[in-house]
């Protein structure tokens, strides 16, 4: 199993460089996932990461850290050519595709033009 300094806790997984658990989640899963591939030295992927879980697993999206450097097979099916890169799937296949650290609105409006509508609050009767 490869192993990184991403930022590891709650919504947060580091995919072994096998890419099965890759495979389960993303491609698999029933939910939509964000894939942030980078590397044990890109610091611009950690602060991406940390953003991105702040951001999506309040919404149900798991977010995933790839090392791009201990999965090259991985990177090379998702034309990864520069770190960080970001992959929005939804039913198993990349809805959306960023590339480089986006800042913190770029973020959220990023996400929220990708993730459903929700429904409006519903107003109760005295």
């Amino acid at each position: 199993m490869t192993t990184t300094d991403f930022p590891s806790g709650r919504g947060l997984a580091l995919v072994p460089s096998d890419g099965a658990t890759f495979d389960r989640i993303a491609l698999d899963g029933a939910a939509d996932c964000v894939i942030v591939f980078g590397g044990a030295l890109c610091n611009s992927a950690r602060r991406l990461m940390r953003r991105l879980t702040a951001l999506a697993a309040p919404q149900g999206i798991v977010v995933l850290a790839i090392d791009a450097d201990a999965s090259p097979r991985l990177a090379r099916r998702y034309q990864v050519t520069a770190i960080p890169t970001v992959l929005y799937f939804r039913q198993g296949q990349v809805a959306a595709r960023r590339i480089g650290e986006l800042g913190d609105s770029d973020l959220e409006d990023w996400l929220a033009a990708l993730l459903p509508p929700r429904p409006a609050a519903v107003r109760r009767r005295a």
